[in-house]
């Protein structure tokens, strides 16, 4: 009987002993370190969801909603009255071409000159002002995902519960001003995040969830990205301070809601 004992303790040794005792440890740090990644990545999915959700209630505000449908219905009578749409068409479909130039450039003119309405459509009161609120809280969704405190997937998880579908009435008119050579703004350019946005809705909305949430991963564990391009050039400034404002009244407009500028009194 002790023959036997003494066969089987003979392997365990001191250094042994050590060694078993380390592997225990190391596999304890090692299920710890697991648990508290998960954990943190648990918590940082929960935080991205908040953000989200925070981003996403202005763009289901009834102001928000009443300002963007009506856009979308200037610019479809605009689209109509020209014979040519931009409109509700992918951005790879229309870019580069010369005649949608052309006709950006004519909504512009018209969403920014107060002064100006279309002979068919008329013009919406504050048409650049309300774009200005909706552009303003899609793009700051937008940011909000590219920086990471927001995640796109969670976007997509949720894009049923906002109009995504009426952004892409309009969304082509503000990507067209990233190419400032052709002048088709005179005071918008888009080179923000509303880029991934659009793209991500125009995914959902032609291709299908699935195809969202594949570029949707991809947006989210790409890096940091960066424009080294200046916003504004000297001409442009130049233009901008020519601009017709309401301190330069017609005398026609003086009753309506083109209201002259204070006069300062010394």
């Amino acid at each position: 009987m002790m023959r036997w004992l003494s066969s089987i303790t003979a392997p365990i040794t001191v250094p042994r002993v050590g060694v078993c005792l380390q592997a225990v440890m190391v596999s304890f740090v090692v299920l710890s370190a697991f648990v508290a990644y998960s954990s943190w990545r648990a918590e940082a999915g929960k935080r991205q969801t908040d953000a989200t959700l925070r981003y996403f209630d202005p763009l289901m505000d009834r102001e928000y909603i009443r300002y963007l449908w009506e856009v979308e219905e200037f610019t479809l009578c605009y689209e109509r009255a020209a014979g040519r749409h931009l409109s509700y068409a992918r951005f790879a479909e229309i870019n580069g071409k010369p005649e949608s130039f052309k006709l950006a450039a004519g909504w512009w003119d018209l969403v920014e000159n107060e002064y100006k309405e279309h002979e068919s459509c008329g013009r919406p009161t504050n048409l650049e002002e309300k774009l200005m609120m909706v552009y303003g809280r899609l793009e700051a969704l937008a940011s909000c995902a590219r920086q990471k405190l927001c995640s796109y997937n969670r976007i997509v998880d949720m894009i049923e519960a906002i109009d995504h579908m009426t952004v892409l009435s309009f969304s082509n008119y503000l990507l067209l001003t990233r190419y400032r050579e052709h002048h088709i703004s005179r005071e918008w350019t888009m080179d923000g995040a509303l880029v991934d946005l659009v793209e991500l809705i125009e995914k959902h909305v032609f291709e299908g969830r699935g195809s969202a949430t594949a570029y949707a991963s991809k947006l989210d564990t790409r890096g940091v990205v960066l424009d080294s391009q200046p916003v504004i050039k000297p001409e442009e400034i130049a233009a901008i301070r020519n601009k017709r404002t309401r301190c330069d009244h017609a005398p026609e407009s003086m009753s309506g809601e083109w209201r002259t500028c204070a006069l300062v009194k010394k």
